[in-house]
């Protein structure tokens, strides 16, 4: 199977990517998913013997019997709703009850038994498709950012496709393989639908697949995407304006208009902020309070920020330390087994990497470039904020290392991206992977 995709996906590239530098990023970006679904699959079988993953196979493999023996009852159970039960079902539901009332976990089911048809019951071969369909939606978010910045391509390619956790956690039989493909293939959507322009059916169609898998899956993805990439589409257009006058009318209109809404949905607006901090709030507690025991009873790797307060101001008084605890932690010193070994040296490498585009840069050029590029300010608020929530909720480290994927590459392209923008102007030669010369003029 993997020597079939290989040769599908090298004649898609050249076909479609001839003339460019980015066949050879397509290729090891898919393998490096296929590492990263080998590894984990490894890690589960050999390493946990067992866990969420191979759960969700067992079960999805119990769901491709009944389908191979009684079609009728197995195509039910296939496509049952989460929590949906009928009689002729009812002794599976029943008995795998927990599994069937989840919406996000019932869908996980459903891809495995679906690919289990075309991977001979093969838990490592349905890893290996997921991991495929999880690069379809990085690629997405590669060629996005590569139409914008073409002369970065190796750079960005390293920020989508070869991030250690993003690898790893993103390419197994998860939750997180599919929300990180369908993240992907949102931004791809929404670039060419509102910032480009074009495409606008295929754009509508993968938006709101996009969105739909996301919202039944995790849909706190999509909670923290959406204001920033409204945020990034306000600010385009707002830049294309060309005359300061005609921006300041435009600006004062906009407010005008937002304050006369905000003051008659008042009502709605506060309920709605409301319900989802309550929300956040009734999550959170529970996170904590079980992560919090498992670290006290079975000896895993937590956290805490100490007293909160669970009001909004008490809430993001922790921002600054949920942040750091999902980007730059475990510190070194708090290892404690080989896998948060691994997850510190990440987090130490995103410090380092802070530190030296501040340094670089310089504290106040950072700011200025991240508000004057409407794509940087997007991606840095989505990523600083859903870098929050996670922090704030998780309390294990075991636990973050997984949930905070999402954030990992937007949060590294905004740092690439300040870099690239705090350089004096200059025009340099590259070379692209064949050899060819490309003259490419550096931009602010």
């Amino acid at each position: 199977y993997m020597g079939i995709i290989s040769v599908m996906v090298l004649l898609f590239a050249r076909a479609r990517y001839a003339n460019t530098p980015y066949v050879p990023y397509m290729m090891a970006g898919l393998w490096l998913k296929w590492l990263g679904a080998l590894g984990f699959c490894s890690i589960y079988t050999f390493y946990y013997a067992g866990g969420d993953s191979t759960l969700y196979f067992d079960y999805s493999l119990i769901i491709h019997d009944v389908i191979v023996n009684d079609p009728e009852k197995g195509w039910r159970l296939l496509f049952l709703g989460p929590g949906e039960f009928h009689l002729n079902t009812f002794e599976y539901t029943d008995k795998y009850f927990s599994y069937f009332r989840s919406a996000s976990t019932l869908k996980v089911m459903q891809f495995s038994t679906i690919l289990s048809f075309i991977c001979f019951k093969s838990y490592w071969l349905v890893s290996i498709m997921m991991a495929t369909l999880s690069f379809s939606g990085m690629w997405a978010l590669y060629r996005v950012l590569t139409d914008r910045y073409p002369n970065l391509h190796y750079s960005l390619a390293l920020a989508v496709f070869a991030i250690p956790s993003v690898i790893f956690w993103g390419s197994g039989l998860l939750k997180d393989t599919i929300t990180m493909s369908a993240l992907g293939w949102f931004v791809y959507g929404w670039y060419h639908l509102f910032i480009k322009k074009d495409r606008i059916i295929s754009s509508l169609l993968i938006m709101w697949a996009s969105a739909w898998l996301i919202n039944v899956i995790k849909g706190y993805i999509l909670t923290a995407f959406l204001p920033a990439a409204v945020l990034w589409v306000i600010l385009h257009h707002f830049q294309m304006l060309k005359f300061w006058n005609l921006r300041i009318f435009t600006l004062s209109v906009f407010v005008f208009f937002s304050a006369i809404g905000v003051y008659f949905l008042r009502d709605q607006i506060s309920g709605l902020g409301m319900a989802f901090v309550n929300k956040f709030v009734s999550m959170a507690i529970d996170f904590q309070s079980w992560h919090g025991v498992l670290s006290e009873t079975r000896d895993q790797s937590g956290y805490d920020f100490g007293e909160i307060t669970f009001t909004p101001a008490g809430i993001f008084a922790k921002f600054p330390a949920a942040v750091n605890v999902t980007l730059f932690r475990p510190y070194p010193h708090k290892v404690d087994s080989p896998v948060m070994l691994l997850t510190s040296l990440e987090s130490m490498f995103m410090l380092f990497m802070t530190l030296y585009v501040f340094l670089k840069v310089g504290f106040f050029k950072v700011w200025r470039i991240i508000f004057s590029q409407p794509i940087i300010l997007c991606f840095l608020v989505f990523a600083l904020f859903f870098a929050f929530a996670v922090g704030f909720t998780s309390y294990n480290f075991g636990a973050l290392a997984r949930y905070k994927i999402p954030c990992l590459p937007f949060y590294v392209v905004t740092l690439l991206l300040v870099l690239h923008h705090g350089k004096p102007p200059s025009t340099s030669i590259q070379k692209d992977p064949k050899g060819v010369a490309l003259e490419v003029a550096s931009t602010n």
